[in-house]
């Protein structure tokens, strides 16, 4: 083999040699890249050489194939599934020259793919505060369309690469867009003048569940209350006045008999009023029958239209709730409310200070009826969000872990952090749990691997 007779890996530090610190991520990978893709030079001094030579210029061959499988990733900001790749081919890899080829990729991967994140989330983080700022300021529906656009090239920005971190940005442009195309069809009814349908459109908005929100719910409040009710309509006060959950059939005959003398679009409201105080009644019976869970179903599927008892409601579902936890969560002392907090809030409370007191069984049992109150995310109470995509899992996923750390099986352990992670742990326990992948990948790196 006719070659220039240099050091045999002499052409793996020249083409292998990365971007110097100073370089932007991008360039660093641009340049990783680049170098992977160069024909190698390998000198030969004798046949054994040139025989390893030969082998390792093969597998560069086959190493390109492999990197050109990686460029879609790349194009479409997946660097989840491009890092994984790249790490199973240096795993792989039968020479040192090709393995070391494949780690300076995955470290450039690795740079990038912060790079872009921290980015992404500052660009997310920017636009969510102005867009509120916009909505606060419009006049008009039509003000709001710009804000739209770029919240919505920001939710087809997103990759497919999952982590907790970014699962929150993803979350925080849903809740916004979400939030925004709600206070649009506000700034539409202010225009037409409807004074009862702009209301509504207000109340909507505190009425659903953003853990996210670009205007904060007491200016939304503050809206509401500037606008001038009707002389002649009779408000929420009055013919909800004194209810609780133990005299609703009495307000119901009220509210029947107001119904009977009310104009066309008040009976409407009316009937949708009468619709949830039924489902209310309905699931009373069934808690004083110890069936608390058919209750709960109730309530989780009954949907009426908005109208302007809908807080009155909330806060009657919130009692239901929380005089029902005892039942559903099987403790017969979960802890008292504090005052003016609302059920989903209670049990995020109930749930963070059983998870800082290490009671997993108590912490799981509070954390499953939170996460069974919530249809697709909504609450029963239908006011905030849970703390997690399914805390209860989480929790289960890291009792389980520890059982395996103390029976010394660090990857079985890992396995099971990582999946409480990626269940959605609350606060405090996600802090633990990262804490001990961080002291497992000392004491046992393999434990870093996912499991296949």
């Amino acid at each position: 083999m006719n070659i220039p007779i240099v050091s045999r890996c002499a052409w793996l530090l020249a083409a292998l040699a990365l971007s110097p610190p100073a370089h932007l991520p991008a360039q660093a990978l641009d340049e990783a890249l680049k170098s992977f893709k160069a024909a190698p030079t390998i000198s030969t001094s004798s046949s054994a050489d040139a025989a390893y030579a030969g082998n390792v210029l093969r597998e560069w061959d086959n190493a390109q194939s492999q990197l050109s499988g990686l460029d879609s990733y790349i194009d479409g900001n997946d660097f989840n599934n491009a890092l994984s790749q790249a790490r199973q081919y240096s795993r792989s890899a039968r020479s040192a020259e090709i393995r070391k080829l494949w780690d300076n990729l995955v470290t450039a991967l690795q740079t990038e793919a912060k790079a872009r994140e921290t980015a992404f989330n500052q660009k997310v983080d920017e636009v969510c505060i102005r867009s509120g700022k916009i909505a606060l300021a419009a006049a008009k529906s039509a003000e709001l369309d710009g804000v739209l656009d770029e919240l919505y090239a920001l939710q087809e920005a997103r990759n497919n690469g999952y982590n907790n971190r970014l699962q929150r940005t993803y979350n925080r442009i849903d809740n916004t867009l979400n939030f925004l195309n709600g206070w649009q069809d506000y700034l539409s009814q202010l225009e037409s003048g409807d004074i009862d349908s702009t209301r509504n459109a207000l109340r909507n908005l505190n009425s659903n569940s953003y853990r996210y929100r670009p205007v904060s719910r007491s200016d939304v409040l503050k809206l509401i209350a500037s606008l001038k009710t009707p002389a002649a309509v009779t408000t929420p006060e009055n013919l909800l006045g004194g209810a609780t959950l133990d005299n609703l059939p009495m307000i119901r005959v009220r509210i029947a008999a107001a119904q009977e003398t009310s104009t066309n679009r008040r009976t409407n409201e009316l009937y949708s009023l009468l619709v949830d105080l039924d489902s209310l009644i309905r699931a009373v019976g069934e808690l004083k029958a110890d069936r608390p869970v058919n209750g709960r179903e109730l309530l989780r599927n009954s949907s009426s239209p908005a109208h302007a008892y809908q807080d009155a409601i909330l806060k009657l579902r919130d009692d239901y709730i929380i005089r029902a936890l005892p039942k559903l969560s099987g403790l017969a002392q979960p802890g008292q409310p504090q005052p003016n907090e609302t059920a989903i809030a209670y049990l995020h409370r109930l749930v963070d200070e059983a998870v800082k007191a290490e009671d997993w069984p108590r912490a799981q049992r509070l954390a499953a009826v939170e996460r069974e109150l919530t249809p697709g995310g909504t609450s029963c109470s239908d006011r905030e969000p849970i703390v997690g995509a399914n805390p209860a899992v989480a929790i289960a996923a890291w009792t389980n872990a520890q059982r395996m750390d103390k029976a010394a099986q660090p990857l079985a352990a890992a396995e099971l952090y990582r999946q409480a992670l990626t269940a959605g742990a609350p606060p405090k326990l996600e802090e633990k749990i990262i804490a001990r992948l961080r002291e497992l990948a000392t004491e046992s790196p393999e434990s870093i691997k996912p499991a296949r």
